[in-house]
Order: C-alpha cells, then sequence, then structure tokens
C-alpha cells in the first residue's frame, strides 16, 4: 500500500521465534534493491525446493542482473519439472549462451525446436545464439533457413538478421545482397528518402562511412522540396551519429520550414531535441521530460532518456564488439547513436 517505512518498522518488531521462511519472505518482501531482492529469492529457493513460480522469479530476477549462471541453474530445474514447457528451454539457451557456453546453448534450443520444429522462434533462437557466440557462419546459414521458411517473421527480419551474421562472417557481398533483400521484402512502400536513409545506416554500421555520406550527398543534390529537406535532415542526422556535428541553426530552421509529413516532423522533432547542446545528461534529460510529458509517450520518453545516457557518455571502440540484432528498422534514435552501435569485426 506505499506505507514502507510502517512495513520495516513493523518488521524490527517481530518475534525472534518466528520461523525462518516467514523471516525471509520479509525481507523478500521489503527489499531495498533489485541485489538485496535477489538474494532473498536465492534463499526462499533453499527453503521452496521445486516451486515452478519461485524457480521463474529468480531466473528472471538472475537475467536483469546479468547472473547468468544463476539464471541457467534455475531454468535447468524448470525444464526437468515442465520439460514440455518450451519457454524454459528457450530461456536456458539465452542464459547459457551469454556465459559463452554454446555447446549447452545449442542443445537446449534444440529441444526447443525437438518439440516444436514448425516454430520459427526456435529458428530465430539458435541463430542468435551462434550470433552472441561469434559462430558467424553457422548463424548466417540459420538466419537463411528463418527467412526462407518464415518470411513473415517478425516482420520478415530474417533477412537483416542474415545480413549481420554475413557480414561478420566476411562473406560482404552476401550481407549486401541480404539487406537488399530486406529492403525489398520489408521497406517497399517506403518512399525513396526512408531507403535512401536505411541504406546510409547500413553502409555506415559496416565500415563504409564515405559510401553512406556520398549516398545522402546524391539525395540531396538530386531532390527537391519537401524531399530535398528530408534527405538535409537524414544527412544532418548521420553527420551528427558518426562524428557529433551539429547541424546550424539557420539549417534546421530551414528544414523545419519545408516539412509536412507529420511523421517526418516527428522525427525531425527528436533530432532537434537530442542534438542541441546540454550542460550534462541531467540537463538533457530536463528537456526531454519537458518536451514530451504526456503518459501516453512514456515509451518513447524512456528511450530518449537512455539515449541521453549514452550521448554523455564516451564512446569506446578498442574492443571488437557486435552491432546487437536488429528487430525493427532504425529509427533517428539508432542513427543518433551511431558512434556506439558501429559494427566492428572480430
Amino acid at each position: 500500500s506505499g506505507k514502507r517505512e510502517e512495513a520495516i518498522a513493523l518488521k524490527t518488531k517481530f518475534p525472534a521465534s518466528a520461523d525462518a521462511l516467514t523471516r525471509v519472505q520479509m525481507d523478500y518482501t521489503l527489499a531495498p534493491d533489485a541485489a538485496a531482492k535477489l538474494s532473498a529469492l536465492e534463499a526462499l529457493s533453499r527453503m521452496r525446493m521445486g516451486d515452478p513460480r519461485l524457480l521463474a522469479e529468480l531466473a528472471t530476477a538472475a537475467s536483469g542482473q546479468g547472473k547468468w549462471d544463476v539464471a541457467a541453474d534455475q531454468y535447468r530445474e524448470l525444464t526437468k519439472i515442465e520439460a514440455g514447457k518450451v519457454e524454459w528451454w528457450n530461456a536456458l539457451g539465452y542464459a547459457e549462451a551469454n556465459q559463452l557456453h554454446l555447446p549447452a546453448a545449442v542443445a537446449a534450443l534444440n529441444e526447443y525446436r525437438r518439440l516444436l520444429p514448425n516454430e520459427p522462434n526456435a529458428v530465430d533462437s539458435l541463430g542468435e545464439v551462434n550470433y552472441m557466440n561469434q559462430n558467424f557462419k553457422e548463424a548466417a546459414k540459420i538466419f537463411d533457413e528463418q527467412w526462407q521458411r518464415f518470411p513473415g517473421f517478425q516482420g520478415g527480419v530474417g533477412w537483416r538478421k542474415a545480413a549481420f551474421a554475413h557480414y561478420f562472417s566476411g562473406d560482404v557481398k552476401t550481407a549486401d545482397l541480404r539487406f537488399a533483400e530486406w529492403r525489398k521484402q520489408v521497406l517497399a512502400n517506403l518512399p525513396p528518402s526512408g531507403q535512401a536513409f536505411q541504406q546510409a545506416l547500413w553502409l555506415a554500421r559496416t565500415g563504409r562511412a564515405p559510401q553512406a555520406r556520398a549516398l545522402l550527398e546524391k539525395e540531396l543534390a538530386e531532390s527537391s522540396g519537401e524531399r530535398k529537406a528530408i534527405a538535409g535532415f537524414h544527412l544532418a542526422m548521420l553527420q551528427f551519429g558518426l562524428e557529433g556535428k551539429v547541424p546550424a541553426l539557420a539549417a534546421i530552421q530551414a528544414w523545419s520550414q519545408e516539412l509536412k509529413d507529420p511523421q517526418v516532423r516527428n522525427e525531425f522533432s527528436i533530432f532537434a531535441l537530442m542534438v542541441q547542446p546540454a550542460a550534462n545528461a541531467a540537463a538533457l534529460k530536463a528537456r526531454i521530460g519537458a518536451a514530451i510529458p504526456q503518459p501516453q509517450l512514456a515509451p518513447l520518453r524512456n528511450e530518449l532518456l537512455a539515449a541521453a545516457d549514452t550521448l554523455s557518455s564516451p564512446v569506446k571502440q578498442e574492443k571488437p564488439k557486435l552491432f546487437p540484432l536488429p528487430t525493427t528498422i532504425d529509427t533517428p534514435v539508432d542513427a543518433l547513436l551511431l558512434r556506439w552501435r558501429l559494427a566492428v569485426l572480430p
């Protein structure tokens, strides 16, 4: 009921003779943070062995804190208790993959696939755990199977995932073919300016920034009216994403006057909101909160607040890293964070 201080006061008065289970349940209910809650859940699970609801809660909490060994132990127990429940095998696969235990991850997901041989998510998960563990050729093979067998899964994302897997395997030619097929299948109704923007981000992410700039510069030179304004907007997004270059205020005002499409205007507003100089992350977050206070915009606001933290952090490219496999098309936020999300070959 929100009366936390009263609850804590009552706990201190609880009889010393109270049973251990009750005390641990109170520790869980009154845990001050996620780490304390996880510790209490672990204690509870030792007292109530084999409780699937508790095992699932503990596994979820451990996953959320990156305690993948703890999560894997719980999911493994759940696969013994409810062997036919495919979500446990799927979750176990990811918990093992996050520990770089690829054979164990594949074994878990093969069981998922055996239980539901025509389930597209089983194929998707197998591709992802191989990708996460840098077994790129196998990941590419699996994602190719995915788009061939289940072209409509998650809006045709299989082609794009296959593109990144082929790219990291060193086969850039096939990667470009898969990306082109994704654009054809998924973005057929996107206007030319949007097509160019998506292609430019693909080129930039895969180490071809000059070609990405040239593509958008060509679009800018060959267009007029609103399309030209959108091209300028997209080029500015790319330059900010790659270099942190902020466009001149006069350019922003000129583009704004040309934009008519409500969706593009919304994207433009996000861009203008995020790139204007701010003293620190707190100032940028305050600007975001003031600009979009509406409750119905909470998901967008939270995405921008997270982006504000990233924009205020140093770019670290010392270690090779993977681009996280996509589930949707790129957005202005993805463009703004390019410096932190470049695909780097291991």
